[in-house]
Formats: structure tokens, sequence, C-alpha cells
């Protein structure tokens, strides 16, 4: 399923391909009238009928009441009715074209000193670039997004000092121009940028945006100058610095990309120094600056990126505590005792266990990161909440974790729906359940916030899309997961192997590692396993590390005699790509062997 570059870096074996601007729509130009009759709202249990027609609400009322007969009936009974989430940032269906660096002729060596300055090295800056003509989502994005409850996300080019403007797409599979909500939202920006050469650091990146607002507030000053028949030269013809003039007068919001607190205190320096106006995208650390960015009134879109969970050394210090007085309490007589038992290895007693206080300033760090949601909001910051370069599943997780730990669940249905929906410039069109809203909804089996809970219907645009509910039942008759495996993509001659070894207990929770085979069998990486069996159907989570490189692999496939196929994304460097894989067994000599 994977194959490896020679810098060590994966890439999928099958690439998923962006939804061509002329693609035909698979859908019809039209959508149905609906009823979705007897859904219920978070924290209200009556039964609403909702009617929808061209892709509108035209009405709500009781579900005992009548509706015309032309309404194709749903019958919502027990699912729980939200509007469509937003996604306020996401990489996701976006292409951001490298920057053409050297827009000028080339420097004359040979002349006498110059007394003016080349603007031409423009690396990492194109804010002429627009989203809206490059980015779009193919129908297994598009499903990704509706399955998680998501509506619409904003695709936002991403990577580079300026990398243009994002775009706010609609989930449903269509073409491009029928997936585009809103063109051109917002300005982007982060302190990196692709290629070789300067500027290549922190303080390049930073004198390199502000010779380019300098220049972009030269250019605005020449335009007025010929403009008015003033005085002066001619402006050149730049689109770049041309781009950068809603930046300059406040028009548009920069959207700016950072995780640490001191990146905002930077980021608000150059807001000050040129008068822009700027969100904040990531905000991992943001809390550290809370009052700051209350006080500037400054937004935060948060891309929930904790790491992973460290465990609670004081629930286990609980639990050992209580293992340990249960095992004094059955302590052995003194004749019968391991210590004079010379079979016993003493050498286990020399392993290296971290401190408690260690493990508790771990949990306590990541506990912070986790609740900046909840300082920002308490100090009264606009919150967002954005996948970054996730998936949607992931986002939804991680808003569930922050409900669990006591984020309340109106703030953030708020922020993923009406707040959202006004940040962006559409609140007529989403995130709001009221007759002449847009039709984008979502039907879940519970509340969104609950674990358990999945999405029924997703209706976007009024087209509705239905999602079969997975339950809890036990693993079909006949399958089996335990033992070694071999994974690959059946469309890639030369993809590397997957090999899993996993286990599966009686409720089908599956664990296990993985490791990576390339060039003929040799190992590269190692990782980790989990999952579940539900009936026939295969859900697993792999994640390893590569030369660096964070690498995630969610597959979903299907049990078939004695082996299993299906879909795999995978997640890495801000990327998501899909292929096809096909698991088989590796009989018990070879994984104990090798494989070749």
């Amino acid at each position: 399923m994977l194959r490896t570059l020679r810098n060590g870096l994966l890439i999928v074996g099958a690439l998923a391909t962006f939804v061509a601007s002329g693609q035909a729509q698979s859908t019809p130009e039209r959508t149905r009238p609906h009823a979705l009759r007897g859904v219920t709202w978070v924290g209200d249990s009556t039964p609403r009928t909702i009617l929808i027609q061209d892709g509108r609400i035209e009405r709500i009322q009781p579900a005992d009441q009548a509706f015309p007969e032309s309404y194709t009936v749903l019958e919502a009974e027990g699912l729980v009715a939200t509007a469509s989430f937003l996604d306020a940032y996401s990489h996701s269906g976006s292409k951001t074209a490298e920057p053409v660096a050297e827009q000028d002729r080339p420097v004359d060596v040979g002349a006498n000193v110059r007394t003016d300055m080349r603007p031409a090295n423009r690396k990492g800056v194109q804010p002429s670039f627009q989203a809206a003509e490059a980015s779009a989502l193919d129908a297994d994005a598009s499903k990704a997004w509706s399955q998680s409850g998501f509506g619409a996300l904003l695709s936002a080019p991403h990577g580079e000092l300026l990398a243009g403007t994002s775009v706010l797409l609609a989930t449903r599979d269509a073409a491009r121009r029928d997936q585009t909500v809103r063109a051109n939202v917002f300005h982007h920006g982060a302190f990196q940028a692709t290629g070789p050469g300067y500027p290549s650091t922190l303080m390049a990146y930073m004198a390199q945006l502000r010779q380019f607002f300098m220049d972009a507030q030269h250019q605005a000053e020449l335009v007025a100058r010929w403009e008015a028949g003033r005085p002066g030269p001619r402006p050149p013809h730049d689109p770049e610095l041309e781009a950068a003039l809603s930046l300059m007068d406040g028009t548009t919001l920069l959207v700016c990309e950072a995780d640490t607190a001191r990146d905002v205190h930077r980021w608000i320096g150059l807001a000050d120094e040129f008068g822009l106006r700027i969100a904040i995208a990531g905000g991992r650390d943001a809390w550290r600056a809370a009052d700051l960015l209350a006080e500037r009134k400054i937004p935060v879109v948060l891309t929930l990126d904790w790491g992973d969970e460290v465990d609670d050394p004081r629930e286990k210090d609980e639990d050992e505590e209580a293992e340990t007085e249960a095992e004094e309490e059955a302590e052995t007589p003194p004749e019968e005792s391991a210590e004079e038992d010379p079979e016993v290895d003493d050498s286990a007693k020399w392993d290296y266990e971290e401190p408690f206080g260690v493990k508790l300033d771990k949990r306590l760090r990541w506990e912070e990161r986790r609740d900046s949601a909840r300082v920002l909001t308490e100090a009264g910051v606009d919150v967002y909440f954005g996948s970054g370069g996730d998936k949607a599943s992931d986002l939804l997780e991680r808003v569930r974790t922050l409900v669990e730990a006591g984020m309340p669940k109106d703030a953030a249905l708020l922020a993923l729906t009406s707040r959202a929906a006004d940040w962006m410039g559409v609140p007529r069109q989403f995130g709001s359940l009221e007759p002449g809203a847009g039709a984008h909804l979502t039907l879940w089996t519970g509340d969104p916030f609950d674990e358990d809970s999945q999405v029924r219907y997703s209706i976007t645009d009024g087209f509705v899309q239905e999602f079969d509910a997975k339950t809890d039942e036990a693993p079909a008759q006949g399958v089996d997961l335990d033992g070694t495996w071999r994974v690959k993509d059946p469309d890639s001659e030369d993809s590397d192997e997957m090999h899993l070894t996993l286990d599966m207990d009686e409720d089908g929770v599956v664990t296990g590692t993985v490791k990576l085979m390339v060039d003929g069998g040799g190992e590269q990486a190692q990782g980790e396993v989990s999952g579940r069996v539900r009936g026939s159907d295969v859900e697993l989570k792999v994640s390893f590390n590569l030369e660096g490189t964070d690498i995630g692999v969610s597959m979903e496939g299907e049990w078939k005699k004695d082996g299993f196929t299906g879909e795999a994304t995978v997640q890495f460097e801000n990327q998501l790509q899909v292929s096809r894989f096909e698991a088989s067994r590796i009989p018990k000599q070879q994984s104990n062997g090798g494989s070749k």
C-alpha cells in the first residue's frame, strides 16, 4: 500500500484525484422537496418536522401536523438535528502553488553601487493565489467530512509566508463550481517558505514579510498618485502587490498560523506596524496570550493539536495503591516467598521508570493545551475549530474531548455552527436551523457530542446523503483477525508492504503492532494498531514514525473468506491521500522467521 521515496518519506501508491472544474455533476441540478419527520433538537426532545425545498429550510412544524404529499418523507424519529458543522480552517482540498521568487530582471553585477533595492525576491509570497481556482473535494473527502457532521470547510492554502486566499467549500460530491460557497474568504500566512535559498530562518521570514508590506504601501501610494494625475513614476503591473492592497487597508483578514505564544506576539507586532487585521490559526499555546488576544479582539481558530493523550499518573497511583494493598493481604508466607526462589530474575527490579513528578508534569502540559479553548473562551476571545492537516473525524473527536473535559455543549455547538458561519460571511446559508436558512443540516443517532453518536443523514444544499449506522454488534461468525497480515495496495506493483500483527478479543476489539517492510522485506518502521470489528466490517487505525515524520493510516474494510479489503486513508505532513488495500494472512512459520 505504501512505497518509499529515496529520502525515506512516504507517498501513497494510488493518489486520490482532485475533482476537475469541468467534471460533470453526479447529482441532479435541482433537489426534491423533503420532509424530515420526527426529529428533535440537542437538549429538546420535542419531535418536529423540517420541510426542505429548493435548497432551503421552508418550514419547521410539529411532527403531527400535515404537509403536502409532494414532499418525500424521511422518517427521522429518534434522530437529533443540528445545523451542519463548519470546519473553519482545513488543508483538505487545497493546492498551494509555489511562488515565483524571481520577478525582476537579473542584477547587473558589473554596474556601480545601487541606491535602490530590488523588490523581486518573492520567495514564499503569493497573495494573488486564489484557492477557489485550484481547490476542490473529491468524492472520498466529501463523504468523510459529511459523515462527521461537516457541511462546509474553509480550504486554505498554507506553508508560505503569504499563501493566498481561501475558499469555503460545501461538502457534497459535485463540480468545483457547485462546491464553492464563497471565494477569497481570507488571506493566509505562516512563518514558512518553500524552496531553497533566502529566506529560510525566522529572522529572514520576518524581514521578507516586512519588506513586502513596505513595497505594498509604496505601491498603494504610487497608484493613488497615478489615479489622481499627480507627479510620480507609473506604478508597475504587479499582481502580488495589488492583491496585498486589501490586506493593507484592512478589507481582508489575514489568518496567521501560530502555535506558540511567541509567534502570536510576532504576528501582532506585524499587524500593529502595518495596520493589518489578523486572526490566529493553530493556537496550541495561544492560551498564554489570552488576555492580549481578547483585548485586541483577535479571533483564534484552534486545530486542537495536543498530541497523543498523556496518561494521568494520579489515576495510576490510586490504582497501584489498591493493587498493592490487595497483594499485601494475599502475601505468601516467608518460607514460600519469591525472594528465596533461585529462578527469580532480579534484573527486572532495575527497569527504569520515570519519576511521578516527571509523569505529572507531562500530563499537566497536555491538559494545558487541551484546555486552551476554555481559557480563551473565558477570556472573551472568539474561538472557532478547524482540522488543519487532520481529518474531519479527528476534529470531531477532539471537540468531544473538550466537552467531556468541561466545555459547555452550547459553546462548542455555536463555535461549530452559527458563530463560524458569521465569521466566514455566510450567516444565512449555514449555521442555523430556522425557516429561510440554507438546507445544510445533519441528523445524528444521538447528541453529536456523545462518543457513540453517528451521522445517519447529511443534507447539503438540500441534497440528502444517507449513512449506515455502525453498531456494537459482535464479529460475524468466521471473522478472525488474530495473527500476522500482509497489507498491500493492489493497484500499485511497486508498493511496499505493511505487516500487521493483530489480536482480536471476543467483542471485536483489535490491538497490535505494525511493521513497514521495504526493499524486498527489510524493516523500516514500527508502530501500533488499534481498531474494531463489527459484523464483517473491519476498522483499524495504524500509526508509526518514519525518519521523523508521523504517519497515520485509517483502514476501513470488509472481511472476505480469510482476509479483508477496503480503503486506506494515509495522513502525513498535512496531507490526506486515499488508496485501496488488500490484507492476506501470513503463515506462522513466515511471520516468525521473517517474510521475503
